[in-house]
C-alpha cells in the first residue's frame, strides 16, 4: 500500500469537508440572490420549491420555460448577473414563440 498517497487523500478530504458548511451557506445566499434578481427581471416567473429544504445549489424557475440553474465552487455574482442578461434577452423572444 502507498501510505503517502493515502495520507495525502485523507488530508485533502478532511480539507474538503471542513469547507463544505461554509461553502454550502456560500451558494444558497447566492442561489438566493439569483431567485430574487429573477422575480425581478421576469415578475411573471414562478421559483419552484421557493423556502424549502432544498439543495443550496439548484434553482428552477418556469417562466415561459422551465430553468435549471446549477452553482458550484467557482461561481460567482458575475456568473449571476451574466445569467440574468442573458434571461432578459431571451425571454421576450420565448415568450413570443410560445403558443397562447
Amino acid at each position: 500500500m502507498k501510505y503517502s498517497l493515502a495520507a495525502s487523500f485523507a488530508a485533502a478530504a478532511k480539507e474538503a469537508i471542513a469547507e463544505l458548511d461554509h461553502e454550502e451557506a456560500r451558494l444558497g445566499a447566492l442561489k438566493d440572490q439569483m431567485e430574487a434578481l429573477v422575480m425581478e427581471a421576469v415578475p411573471s416567473a414562478i421559483i419552484t420549491a421557493s423556502g424549502a429544504n432544498r439543495a443550496a445549489h439548484n434553482a428552477h424557475s418556469e417562466a415561459s420555460a422551465w430553468v435549471r440553474v446549477t452553482l458550484g465552487k467557482t461561481s460567482t455574482f458575475q456568473d449571476v448577473q451574466r445569467f440574468l442578461t442573458a434571461l432578459e434577452q431571451v425571454h421576450p423572444v420565448a415568450l413570443q414563440a410560445t403558443p397562447a
